[in-house]
């Protein structure tokens, strides 16, 4: 195989092909590349081997064929037959030295089978006691709370003889005449009369209408709730803009703050947050803006 690569560098040097060119095309690290010129497969994995060839040959245009009846690659066989041989003896040695400490453990069992029976009931009969002990303390302490709940809750039942002693009547008596006070109406010019009606009449003030509208620089996820109930739950594409109305508040969730613009009842606001920053809970009323 010597031979082989060394005519696989003589047509690469002849192209005027580096290493770093061929592996870029072929998809081959420079070392591997490296290895088949100089002849040295023990790092080479023999499976992969062939295919390396192959595509190195097919890169240079040789003629694969032709290639394979100068330079076979059949003499690589017996070396990585000899290496699985050989991890074959090892693993073979292994699992003779764990059947021998199975068989040994085994031995001390059968030599010691009475001591290590009277060890595991001497713990069964331990674990057994300290269960008996624990249940035992938790019905001593659950029985006074018992008797104190009892006895509450049979004063509970009998009633005191405060409640059940009937209210003694209350003498009713007539109702006196009340004195009759007759007011006398103040004399006013109808100028004064005019305007203290209108004085007295309260003025009907209308509810001011809550207005929002958001416009996107960057895309941003939108939740929105007019009055309780939510109109909108989506992403908000860049260039995009929208606008809601409301009587009483609006509640909005944004995922990207910094890539919004608020407008709340005509005024402008800068920026919430940073970019990518998601805040929850913007609360806009009347008197303004709020995050809870």
């Amino acid at each position: 195989m010597n031979k082989a690569g060394t005519y696989l560098k003589n047509i690469r040097e002849e192209k005027g092909y580096s290493l770093s060119e061929v592996s870029k095309a072929t998809k081959i690290s420079p070392t591997v590349l490296r290895a088949l010129e100089e002849g040295s497969f023990e790092n080479i994995d023999q499976v992969y081997l062939k295919s390396f060839v192959k595509m190195y040959c097919r890169f240079l245009e040789v003629k694969w064929e032709g290639f394979l009846k100068e330079y076979p690659l059949n003499p690589l066989e017996p070396k990585h037959t000899a290496k699985q041989a050989v991890i074959q003896k090892e693993k073979k040695e292994q699992i003779k030295s764990a059947a021998k400490k199975t068989f040994s453990f085994s031995e001390i069992l059968v030599k010691h089978k009475k001591i290590i029976l009277t060890i595991l009931s001497a713990v069964a009969l331990i674990l057994f006691l300290m269960v008996t002990i624990r249940g035992c303390r938790a019905i001593l302490k659950n029985l006074p709370k018992k008797q104190h709940s009892n006895l509450a809750q049979s004063k509970k039942k009998t009633p005191s003889p405060a409640a059940t002693a009937p209210k003694p009547r209350q003498s009713l008596k007539p109702p006196q005449p009340k004195e009759e006070v007759t007011a006398k109406p103040l004399k006013s010019s109808p100028e004064t009369t005019s305007t203290g009606s209108s004085a007295t009449q309260p003025k009907e003030s209308k509810p001011k209408e809550i207005t929002v509208a958001i416009s996107a620089h960057e895309d941003s996820f939108l939740k929105i709730k007019v009055d309780g109930q939510a109109l909108y739950q989506g992403m908000l594409r860049k260039g995009k803009a929208e606008s809601w109305r409301a009587k009483e508040k609006i509640e909005l969730s944004v995922g990207n703050a910094g890539g919004i613009v608020l407008e709340a009842n005509g005024k402008m606001f800068s920026p919430l947050g940073r970019r990518g920053q998601s805040i929850k809970n913007i609360v806009i009323t009347s008197e303004g803006l709020k995050i809870l």
